[in-house]
Order: C-alpha cells, then sequence, then structure tokens
C-alpha cells in the first residue's frame, strides 16, 4: 500500500485535490476532520477549557472552533500551547490510520496543511503540495478575509512547503485544469 501526503497552504485546493484522489480510487483521510473529532472528546474539552477558558464553549458544553480559532491565530503563546495540546494527539491518530492493515493496493491519502510544519513527510511515499497565489485563494475563501491571513501567517511560507514536497501542483485556473494537472501526476504513482 502506497501513501501520499497532500499539503498546500489555506485556501490551495487540498480538499478539492483529495475528493479527485478519491474519485481515482484512493482512500482519504482529512486531518481537518480528525482534529474536529478530537475537539469532541471529554478529556480534550476539558484541558482546552482549562487552557483557553469557558469563553470557548458553546452553550450546549461543546467546544467553539471559531472562538478557539480566533484566540490561537491571534495569540502565538495560545497558538503553541494549543498546538501542543492537540498535536500529539492528532498525529497519532493519523499514524494509527496509515498503519492500519488494509485496503489493498489502493493508495492512502492525507489531506493535512501542516504537513511540513510537523516534520511528518518521511510518513509518506510521496507528498504533494497544492500551490495557488493568495490572490487566487482569497477569491475562494468564503470567511473573513482577515481569518484567511491570521491562519496564513501561522503557516510556513508556499515556498518552504514546496521544498518539503516531491510533487507540486498548481493550481491557479479553473477546476477542469486543476483535476486535469491532479490526473496527470495520478498517473506517474
Amino acid at each position: 500500500m502506497r501513501t501520499l501526503g497532500l499539503t498546500g497552504t489555506v485556501g490551495s485546493g487540498k480538499s478539492y485535490a483529495l475528493s479527485v484522489l478519491e474519485d481515482l480510487g484512493a482512500v482519504g483521510l482529512k486531518a481537518d476532520l480528525e482534529g474536529h473529532r478530537l475537539l469532541e472528546d471529554e478529556e480534550v474539552i476539558r484541558e482546552v477549557v482549562d487552557l483557553l477558558g469557558d469563553g470557548v464553549l458553546t452553550s450546549e458544553g461543546a467546544l467553539d472552533r471559531a472562538k478557539i480559532g480566533e484566540l490561537v491565530f491571534t495569540d502565538a503563546e495560545k497558538r503553541e500551547a494549543y498546538d501542543k495540546l492537540i498535536r500529539p494527539r492528532l498525529l497519532s491518530r493519523i499514524k494509527k490510520w496509515l498503519d492500519e492493515p488494509g485496503d489493498g493496493d489502493r493508495v492512502r491519502v492525507v489531506e493535512a496543511a501542516l504537513i511540513p510544519e510537523w516534520g511528518i513527510e518521511d510518513w509518506f511515499d510521496e507528498v504533494w503540495c497544492i500551490k495557488c497565489s493568495d490572490s487566487t485563494a482569497l477569491s475562494r475563501w468564503s470567511r473573513d478575509p482577515e481569518l484567511y491571513w491570521k491562519i496564513r501567517r501561522a503557516q510556513f511560507a508556499p515556498e518552504r512547503k514546496q521544498q518539503k514536497a516531491e510533487r507540486v501542483i498548481e493550481n491557479e485556473n479553473s477546476k477542469e485544469d486543476f483535476r486535469d494537472r491532479i490526473h496527470n501526476e495520478w498517473r506517474k504513482v
């Protein structure tokens, strides 16, 4: 079984790339969704509240990801502490999924913006980086542009991410063009 890491900056098109790869027969895991599931764990909820305060809770007692994002993307110390709390658990889940037997000849793909930041490139047979300009990413971004820049500044520069990848796939044009580029790279796997 082969493994593929799919990375890129915020808004670059990683999720769409994963969906194309799944259509081609790959099995995918979205690190963001695993992170969301992790935030439903009772122990994690307690630890996040201890770290960030009751203000990150919804009226139902769940963690409010938007409020967490506001705090961790505006305060480097809180982001670092939050990362120390969440990252080991999240990476453990990703590694467990990669190491599970099964799926036959299907390629397992992990979509995670932070593969280079986490230093886990060696977990994969290949790392692909999705590349697009900030203006293109912002034109696709449906949320607050300020949030885009906060997240973007918290990540490695695009050039640094690209240096960590075996393949860089440009996503500046239409979805059809991007899909074709992914198909072309997939044929080489």
